[in-house]
């Protein structure tokens, strides 16, 4: 049955990725269904949490401390509090955009050095206690 959904995904996977010019195909379908199961899960979360401006619930998807990175410098998040009151500098509009039109078929995986939204915005991986979690915010293109 694992197969079955593996092989439905990789084959509807690309072809849905081509209608839509704003997605780049991703390389979940090359990975284990399991695991983009935990990706899926971890995408609806933040989206959920980013959609409704739930910024408790957005703090719990990352691990602290993490940077984030913008044209001129950028600043370290330490703390779930810390995160809330930054939270309009981590999520200007544009990000708050991409995350709410990210689709999973869509993500990347690079090498060991986990999962990226967009063209690398945000960074994410199973990190500790083997939760999904978000670890960097790359605000560099905005």
């Amino acid at each position: 049955m694992l197969v079955l959904v593996a092989f439905a995904c990789a084959s509807a996977w690309p072809q849905a990725a081509k209608s839509d010019p704003t997605c780049s195909p991703g390389n979940l379908q090359q990975v284990q269904p399991e695991l983009v199961q935990e990706v899926d899960h971890f995408l609806h979360q933040l989206q959920a949490a980013v959609e409704s401006n739930d910024r408790d619930a957005a703090a719990q998807l990352f691990k602290y401390p993490f940077a984030v990175h913008l044209k001129s410098g950028g600043f370290t998040v330490r703390t779930p509090a810390d995160f809330v009151k930054k939270y309009d500098r981590i999520f200007p509009r544009r990000l708050v955009s991409l995350v709410e039109n990210q689709r999973t078929q869509c993500i990347n995986q690079v090498g060991a050095r986990g999962f990226m939204l967009g063209q690398g915005e945000i960074w994410f991986d199973e990190l500790g206690d083997g939760n999904m979690q978000a670890f960097v915010v790359n605000l560099i293109f905005y």
